[in-house]
């Protein structure tokens, strides 16, 4: 916009519509480089069409890099035009950028995909697959300024594309099928969380922990009542599943270190999957928010689920983790992660894999589907010091917490 302003110059850069330049360049580039317009509504050009178009404008064996949102390298909608652009040309790369690249403006996930033209894609293969976290900068404002730890993955990323890296939770490499999903949480392998990184998620989910507690301290302290009268019925949530529930449980992977290895990995309670037509009540109900630990709510709904344990958002906010201390009900779009029963986890250990799991959110988005598949390869970080500290910061939140409820169950 600057250069239109100003006026070209030497660049070379016109006001133009790439589809109806009688001289646009046809099989005449080496490179194209876009950013493409993201459509609002269903008469925009979609960015499918501006990627077809560009690559008429490439010699053989050009190279393009665009800009795309996520759903379309993920979503199975999209599969067919995937597929197509394979049957004639070889996917090299493909790039997860950070999430806040375009905040304030937009909030689009955006992936950057790299192809090469004219060479149908070899199913044999490896393409590389980065997830670009940190490129030097961050949003302070409303504007995206310098980092001030320094930290920028650019040099990183264009390494582990060219030499193709297997660098565990930041790059890895596989061989694509015409029609499989192009996004880089499904081939880049886990690794255990950056300390600082964790221990920031941990604080986070703790206060979220007690925001539920001051927030509803009415209504966990009626709950405890009616569960102490007898009115509320509470059960291991083993005891409320199918043998075919436990059994698909019980094939899912199960790596010592893992989510899969620690937990069993169940899915939510489907009488919940619509609310509508419960009455409101005293039952804590679990949904996939992001607020109040997940708390949706208090209906009349029987019986509870013994806690402690965790949940996982599977749609709505996909990924966040909680760690449930109070009975309840889980609606199930949410995953109950259980201990298996020859693993001591104790609560601080569910904060920690709780708080691994919310760091692995980038993975997943309205077009990639969290699953207990897909997480049960999560690495979880085990430290007697990183413990020891959830435990004194798990000491200090259950006070306030505590003293909160205390001021109902004392009415």
């Amino acid at each position: 916009a600057n250069i239109l302003l100003r006026g070209d110059g030497k660049t070379g850069i016109r006001k133009e519509d790439c589809f109806t330049a009688t001289d646009y360049p046809v099989n005449a580039c080496d490179i194209a480089l876009m950013n493409p317009p993201f459509p609002h509504k269903k008469t925009d050009v979609p960015p499918e069409r501006f990627v077809e178009r560009a690559l008429e404008a490439l010699r053989l064996r050009g190279r393009i890099a665009v800009i795309l949102p996520t759903s379309l390298t993920v979503k199975k909608e999209n599969a067919g035009w995937r597929k197509q652009i394979l049957t004639h040309n070889t996917l090299l790369g493909v790039v997860q950028l950070p999430d806040e690249l375009f905040q304030p403006y937009a909030s689009a996930t955006t992936t950057v995909v790299l192809l090469e033209k004219g060479i149908p894609h070899d199913a044999r293969r490896e393409t590389a697959f980065v997830r670009l976290h940190y490129d030097g900068l961050t949003l302070k404002k409303g504007i995206r300024v310098p980092r001030s730890d320094g930290r920028n993955q650019v040099p990183d990323t264009v390494d582990a594309i060219v030499n193709k890296r297997v660098i565990p939770g930041f790059s890895g490499v596989a061989a694509i099928q015409p029609g499989d999903e192009w996004a880089p949480g499904a081939y880049i392998p886990s690794a255990p969380p950056d300390e600082d990184e964790l221990r920031t998620s941990i604080d986070e989910l703790l206060r979220r922990w007690t925001s539920f507690y001051i927030r509803y301290a009415r209504e966990v302290a009626t709950q405890r009542k009616a569960i102490a009268n007898g009115e509320i019925d509470v059960h291991p949530y083993r005891n409320l599943l199918s043998d075919a529930k436990r059994s698909n449980a019980s094939n899912l992977p199960a790596e010592p270190g893992t989510i899969g290895g620690m937990f069993d990995i169940y899915y939510g309670m489907k009488e919940l999957h619509s609310r509508e037509g419960i009455p409101p009540g005293d039952s804590l109900i679990i949904s996939p928010t992001e607020e109040y630990n997940g708390c949706y709510g208090w209906l009349t709904y029987r019986p509870l689920i013994e806690p402690p344990f965790i949940t996982v958002a599977q749609t709505g906010s996909i990924g966040e983790a909680f760690v449930q201390t109070e009975p309840c009900a889980v609606n199930d779009d949410c995953l109950v992660l259980l201990p298996k029963p020859d693993v001591d986890v104790p609560l601080a250990g569910l904060v920690v894999a709780a708080a691994a799991i919310r760091l692995e959110r980038w993975r997943f988005n309205y077009g990639r589907k969290l699953t207990p598949a897909r997480i049960a390869s999560f690495r979880v970080p085990t430290s007697g010091d990183l413990e020891r500290w959830v435990e004194d910061r798990l000491d200090a939140w259950a006070k306030i917490c505590e003293s909160a409820v205390d001021v109902y169950s004392e009415a």
